[in-house]
């Protein structure tokens, strides 16, 4: 967001709302895109898209167009909506954007449509993404294994009385690193489930078997 101007209340306000995308080459404006509320958290780049997030409870996925249009084109056909206010900036991981708003609701949204694919309430901020599952924090103590489709919990790590200082979010692979307040830090690796071998079937005996015997 552009920094807040110095004689108008009323401007700043305005200002507070609205993104801009400048040339590399010249500085110039390219376009600008506004929404209903402050832009409070980061913004996201990623294949040519820009994710914002604003206190009006919106996520909204922007086209990153060279030429000048001065209008931002939106990506998808509406903007994805939460329900409340959002402050923190959205998430993207392997083909989904994931935003976090003030109620702490974790909603993991396609980045191709634009909708829901699940929802975990009692978040506080995205870790990382495996092949299997996505993690979540909870309470600066807590780390949640939540299934990449379905949004299914099949597991809670608790971190122990002394919580966490800080959670590292890693959005290369499904490693969780956590930092303990007494300087130790910790890697928490997914782990894929067992196969256990298919038993061999054993043929029976036919008549010809049964003759030679």
């Amino acid at each position: 967001p552009r920094s807040t101007p110095s004689n108008s209340s009323a401007a700043s306000d305005v200002y507070k709302r609205q993104l801009y995308a400048l040339s590399l080459e010249n500085g110039k404006r390219s376009w600008e895109f506004k929404t209903n509320g402050y832009i409070r958290g980061d913004v996201v780049f990623s294949d040519r898209v820009v994710y914002v997030a604003s206190m009006d409870g919106n996520l909204y996925a922007l086209h990153d167009l060279a030429q000048e249009t001065r209008q931002a084109q939106q990506a998808w056909p509406m903007p994805y909506a939460t329900g409340t206010s959002i402050t923190k900036g959205p998430v993207v991981l392997a083909g989904t954007v994931y935003v976090v708003n003030d109620s702490r609701e974790c909603h993991a949204v396609s980045i191709h449509s634009g909708r829901r694919q699940w929802m975990v309430k009692d978040v506080d901020e995205v870790l990382a993404r495996g092949k299997l599952n996505t993690y979540l924090a909870r309470g600066g103590r807590y780390v949640l294994a939540v299934d990449n489709t379905t949004g299914d919990v099949h597991w809670i790590l608790d971190t122990g009385n002394k919580g966490v200082a800080r959670f590292l979010r890693n959005p290369t692979d499904g490693i969780i690193y956590l930092m303990r307040p007494d300087g130790t830090a910790y890697a928490v690796r997914e782990r894929e489930p067992e196969r256990v071998p298919k038993p061999v079937e054993k043929k029976a005996a036919g008549p010809e078997a049964a003759k030679a015997s």
